[in-house]
């Protein structure tokens, strides 16, 4: 999901939008509250362990028309668009290594990685420059 003050939310809704048709298995990984409230109105339907991994595109798709979201860590704070804080830091950083993760295990096939705010991740505790260092 990236930042939840950014617009990796909002990007992964217009992911979803332009992908969900396509036999392709999309799952986003982030704070489910706020990629509902980024949906504008449209539905998101959790995704909650245990789950079948791989993720499989007809599992996903009788979702129906609602963006599946898998919850790692909850932001337990408001974000403020635009407005980095330290605060919800703890999840985005969960969703980054929960992403990972399944990609290593080969649960999935690949990541597509939303903008963070670096320096505030970094007041967190993460100890990698981006999450593209993180991947290496």
């Amino acid at each position: 999901m990236g930042d939840p003050a950014g617009v990796g939310p909002e990007l992964i809704w217009a992911v979803w939008e332009a992908f969900r048709d396509d036999d392709v298995a999309l799952v986003a990984i982030g704070d489910s509250a706020v990629l509902a409230a980024a949906g504008g109105g449209r539905s998101i339907a959790p995704v909650e362990p245990p789950f079948e991994l791989p993720f499989d595109p007809p599992s996903l798709r009788a979702r129906g028309s609602a963006l599946p979201v898998f919850s790692p860590g909850a932001t337990s704070a408001r974000y403020a668009p635009g407005r980095p804080s330290l605060e919800y830091a703890p999840a985005v950083i969960a969703a980054i290594e929960t992403a990972v993760g399944l990609a290593l295990s080969q649960a999935v096939d690949a990541v597509v990685t939303m903008p963070i705010a670096k320096s505030v991740l970094q007041q967190a505790g993460f100890a990698f420059p981006g999450h593209t260092e993180f991947l290496d």
